[in-house]
């Protein structure tokens, strides 16, 4: 196989994995990207209300990508894992003065952010 050739698999890949997302969580996103360090999926310029449902969450995993990041267009990002609950995932916003404003602590976090929350650079507050 050449380049050329996988050039080509890759555009009918991402062409094909695109229209199925299309039909499970609709046009609300602009354009998608990933990331190899995380095995990640990024979805790009969603509408604020965008949440993955469980067939939706299940079809990205079946694709291969651990994590799931929604970027939404009011600045919030929603966050997906193998090991979080599709209906509850984690959101988060940077602020202004640099730190960040969650919807609730993972509990992975609570040891790693206790500093950043007693600081104030870590916010929980209600979506």
């Amino acid at each position: 196989m050449n380049i050329a050739e996988i050039f080509f698999q890759f555009s009918d890949a991402r062409e094909e994995f695109e229209e199925q997302l299309v039909q499970l969580v609709g046009e609300q996103f602009e354009d998608i990207g990933w990331d190899d360090y995380d095995c990640s999926l990024e979805l790009y310029k969603c509408s604020p209300d965008l949440r993955l449902s469980l067939e939706a969450f299940q079809f990205i995993q079946s694709a291969g990508f651990s994590k799931i990041y929604v970027n939404h267009t009011d600045g919030w990002e929603t966050h997906y894992n193998p090991h979080s609950d599709v209906s509850k995932p984690w959101r988060r916003k940077r602020r202004e003065d640099g730190g960040f404003d969650i919807n609730f602590m993972p509990q992975s976090w609570e040891s790693v952010a206790r500093k950043d929350l007693d600081r104030g650079y870590i916010r929980v507050v209600p979506e």
